[in-house]
Formats: structure tokens, C-alpha cells, sequence
């Protein structure tokens, strides 16, 4: 769980200021939210539910969060949101993320919600370690079982708590320090210009000037928060499949998905490659293992009718598909014609912004959306409708997706509704941009027989092969998506009454937004 729309909305603002304060940042961050991710490769908390203010919900939240937070922080005059390491800051031990230097302390975090989510867990954090130090006076400083029942007793924690602090042994010094020597004023929050959302738009309109720029007439777009789809498009994996399998067959120590070195000796009999998927998830690997490899990867994409354009906030391209070579022919059909724009970027507000600019030249024809939604499932997520009462609308598509993934032996799992409650992964909600779309629509943006294909992948399936099961759900649901755009493009565009798309949900009044 993440962040609710109104403390979004009221971090985005704070953050815009680009040098806050932490008293600021609580104010914004409810301690009984829930906490999220903090920096790009540490999950801080998980999904654990924190109480209401108190001593178990701020000790609770307290113990989710510092194991992945630097031991200094409450001692610290700066903290600072980076895209990368600054220059002159170490590691801060064991914490993979965090660097200090002096008496601060960086994080290096994604653009995207990340740094809105990274915001608000700072801040509940010093609400947290506010409200214990409020409640502590001078404590022993050897912390052993008598401290222990100490801390208890001052903060009227459970024998359940007292059992989780036993575990928490560098939370107790921390807490036993603050008890000694208070905390320090709070610090500021600096956060790097080029992850302020600001930045976000101003690259989305750029990136959506670039698409307008290469297309010739109008377009197909897809648009996914990951980069998979680009696996789809391009002939890389393909046209070097020997090499991949070879390559990770000899080198399954660089392998960083759990699961792939075996997946990839069950996938090939004999002197068979293996599955194309399995080798894009190699490409990643080998690529990240010899980096110069990238040139030869743009080069064989460009030669192959790909033109992309790439930095750290993500990748769009377009793809000319008569002359496109090699790409996944499930995902394109024989016979594809005119522009692709492909758009993967985990940035929601740079996502939002290149819509803006690609509705205002009237050039979209047909829109796919492929988003991670936070479900159990193994297998790629097929809504038999996309619900959202507070826009007044249903988006029905499911049916059609089903068919689709029959045809290309993708095994989905179908979910009647799926509704916001269920849809937010990092903050990003398929209804809302569903419900950007059809807003372009009815307003004439876009063609008016327009029907968007939303296909989700599961963020967060059951953990059996590690990241590998999310990583083939995104490639099998941007195929899904992707196919399902291409191949109703080479029908003409039509579509049964059955298929189309009511503005409204049954027995309820539509938004003002769609009155006419």
C-alpha cells in the first residue's frame, strides 16, 4: 500500500519547494498510512498495516523502517534525495542505498513515485520518533533485559512488543540514545532538482514532441511502467538468441533472477533455444555485465526501423512496422502497418505529460495501456471491466483481451472488476489513466472509436521464482496489450455494439465530466 491521492498531492507541492523541513514532511504523512519503498533497491516495511498514532503504531512503524534507515538519522542537519551517489559521500553500512557524509545522509531513489513515497515514509518516520521521544525519560544506556523492560514500561508496550524489540537490538540503542541526548533540530529535506515533478512534465512534453516529430500520420501508442515492451519490438533478442542462451548457460552466477538458470535448462530440449523471454531476461543480465554492449544493441534496433530515445526516466521509441525487423511476432502481427509509439517509463507524471502532448496533435488512433497492479496472481490480469464510480464510467475490455490471450496461449487470470482499492501499484492507477483516455475521446482528441486496451501484469505475485514470475507476467501482458492493439488495427478499427464502451457505470449518473 502506498500513499492516499490527498497526501500525494500535498507532498508533490511540499517537495516542489525542493528544501523542506522534516516537520513539514510529517505534517503531510499520516503516521496510520502504510508504509512503502524507500530508495530503489531496499523495501522498507513491506505491506504491514501501521495503527494510528500511539505507542504500538509508532513503534511499529519505528521497527518496519530501521532496518533499511541509516542508525544516524535522527542526528543528522540534512537529508537528500538524489538520482544518483554524490560526490564525496561512503556507503553507509549495510544499507544499500544511503550514503553519508558528515552529518548527512543521501538516498539514491528512482524518479517517479518513489521519491513521493521515499518523502512521506521520512516524514512518518520523524512523526514516529517524535512522539516516542516525548514519551521517554533518562533510560539506562546498556541495553539488556532490564533495559528492555524499561523501554516497555515507558512506552506501554505489549509483552508482544517487548518480544519484537528483544529482535531489534540497534532500534534500542537508538532509542536508549535518544533517551540520553534527545534529538537533534530537525533536518532539512533537499530533494534533487531533476526528481522534482516539475522536471517530470517538462521531459514528458519534450519526449512527446520527439514521438510527434518521427511518426508519419497517425499512430498506435503503448504506454507501460516497465520495459519490457520494448523486448517485443526490438530484434535484439532474436536476431542474438544463440549468444544469450550460451552466454547464460556459462554464467549463471550473473544471472540476478532467481530461478532463470533453471528455467532456462527446462526450457531448451536438446539443442533448442530457449524461450524468447527467458533470453530477454538474460539480455538484461548480460548487458548489465558489458555495458559497451548497449551501443550494438541501439545500432541493431535503429538499422531495424526502431528509433529510441532513452535516459534515466525511461525509453520511448517509434517503430515504422511495415520495415520493422524481427520483432515478436505474437505480439505483431504479419502485416502490421503505420507508426508505433512505444512509451516505458515508471514516471507517471511524465507518462501523463507525453499523453497531453500526443492528444493535443490529434495523432493517437489507438491507445494500449500495461501497468502492474498489486495482485496474487502468477499470470498477466484480465479485468472483465475496468470500474471507477467516481468518474461515472466502466471501461470493458476483457472479454476481447480473453480472446486474444486463447489465440497466442497466454494464460491469464480474469477478475470480474477491477477497482481502484485493487488497482494502485507505486501510486499509478490503470482507471485513471483509462479515464484520461476516454476524457480525450469524449472531448475530440482522439478518434471517437477509440476503445483502450488496459492489460495489468501482477506487481506482486506469490514468490516462488523470485522476480522471475513478475518479469514473464509484464512480457505476456504487454504481448497481450500489444496484439490485441495491432490486430484490431488490420481489422479496420471495427467492433461489434457488444464492444463498445458506456461512459457510464449501470444505475448510476455519469460524471459532470461526460454530460453533455
Amino acid at each position: 500500500m502506498t500513499a492516499d491521492f490527498p497526501t500525494y498531492r500535498r507532498l508533490t507541492t511540499i517537495l516542489e519547494m525542493g528544501r523542506v523541513s522534516f516537520e513539514l514532511l510529517a505534517w503531510a504523512s499520516p503516521l496510520a498510512e502504510s508504509s512503502s519503498s524507500v530508495g530503489s533497491s531496499s523495501s522498507v516495511g513491506g505491506n504491514s498495516s501501521i495503527g494510528p498514532i500511539g505507542s504500538a503504531g509508532a513503534l511499529d512503524h519505528l521497527m518496519a523502517l530501521y532496518e533499511t534507515l541509516p542508525p544516524q538519522l535522527p542526528w543528522v542537519d540534512t537529508v537528500s534525495l538524489v538520482p544518483e551517489v554524490p560526490v564525496g559521500f561512503s556507503p553507509v553500512p549495510e544499507r544499500t542505498s544511503w550514503f553519508e557524509a558528515d552529518r548527512a545522509v543521501a538516498v539514491v531513489v528512482p524518479p517517479g513515485r518513489a521519491v513521493i513515497e521515499t518523502a512521506a515514509c521520512l516524514g512518518r518516520f520523524w512523526r514516529a520518533l517524535e512522539w516516542i521521544r516525548g514519551r521517554l525519560t533518562r533510560l539506562d544506556a546498556n541495553p539488556q533485559a532490564a533495559g528492555f523492560l524499561r523501554l516497555a514500561v515507558e512506552l506501554d508496550a505489549s509483552q508482544s512488543m517487548v518480544l519484537k524489540l528483544r529482535s531489534a537490538p540497534a532500534l534500542v540503542a537508538t532509542l536508549h540514545r535518544l533517551a540520553r541526548e534527545g534529538i537533534a533540530p530537525p533536518p532539512e529535506l533537499v530533494v534533487h532538482p531533476t526528481l522534482l515533478p516539475a522536471h517530470w512534465i517538462a521531459r514528458g512534453h519534450a519526449l512527446g514532441d520527439w514521438l510527434l516529430e518521427r511518426a508519419a500520420g497517425p499512430m498506435a501508442v503503448i504506454l507501460s511502467d516497465g520495459p519490457r515492451i520494448l523486448d517485443l519490438v526490438s530484434p535484439y533478442v532474436r536476431d542474438a538468441g544463440h549468444d544469450l542462451a550460451q552466454w547464460g548457460r556459462d554464467n549463471p552466477a550473473h544471472l540476478s533472477l532467481d530461478g532463470l538458470a533453471e528455467a532456462l535448462d527446462a526450457s531448451a530440449g536438446g539443442d533448442a533455444l530457449p524461450h524468447v523471454d527467458l533470453l530477454a531476461l538474460v539480455a538484461d543480465d548480460l548487458l548489465r555485465a558489458h555495458p559497451e554492449l548497449w551501443t550494438e544493441r541501439r545500432r541493431a534496433e535503429a538499422i531495424a526501423g526502431l528509433a529510441l530515445l532513452e535516459d534515466r526516466l525511461g525509453v520511448v521509441g517509434v517503430a515504422e512496422l511495415e520495415r520493422l525487423a524481427a520483432p515478436d511476432r505474437a505480439a505483431i502481427p504479419v502485416g502490421s502497418v503505420g507508426s508505433l509509439g512505444v512509451v516505458a517509463s515508471p514516471v507517471e507524471a511524465l507518462r501523463d505529460a507525453l499523453l497531453e502532448r500526443l492528444f493535443g496533435g490529434r495523432r493517437v488512433a489507438d491507445v494500449a495501456v500495461v501497468l502492474g497492479v498489486h495482485h496474487a496472481a502468477m499470470c498477466p490480469i484480465v479485468p472483465k471491466a475496468l470500474a471507477n464510480d467516481r468518474e461515472g464510467m466502466v471501461l470493458l475490455a476483457g472479454n476481447r483481451l480473453e480472446r486474444q490471450a486463447k489465440r497466442l496461449r497466454v494464460a491469464v487470470q480474469p477478475v470480474e472488476r477491477l477497482e481502484a482499492s485493487a488497482a494502485t501499484f507505486c501510486g499509478d492507477d490503470p482507471l485513471r489513466l483509462a479515464g484520461r483516455i476516454r476524457r480525450a475521446v469524449v472531448l475530440g482528441d482522439i478518434p471517437a472509436d477509440l476503445s483502450p486496451v488496459v492489460a495489468c501484469y501482477p506487481a506482486d505475485p506469490m514468490a516462488l521464482f523470485g522476480g522471475l514470475t513478475r518479469e514473464i507476467a509484464q512480457l505476456n501482458a504487454a504481448r497481450l496489450a500489444l496484439s490485441s492493439l495491432l490486430v484490431r488495427r488490420l481489422a479496420g478499427h471495427g467492433r461489434s455494439d457488444r464492444d463498445r464502451k458506456p461512459l457510464e457505470l449501470e444505475g448510476s449518473l455519469p460524471s459532470r465530466r461526460f454530460r453533455a
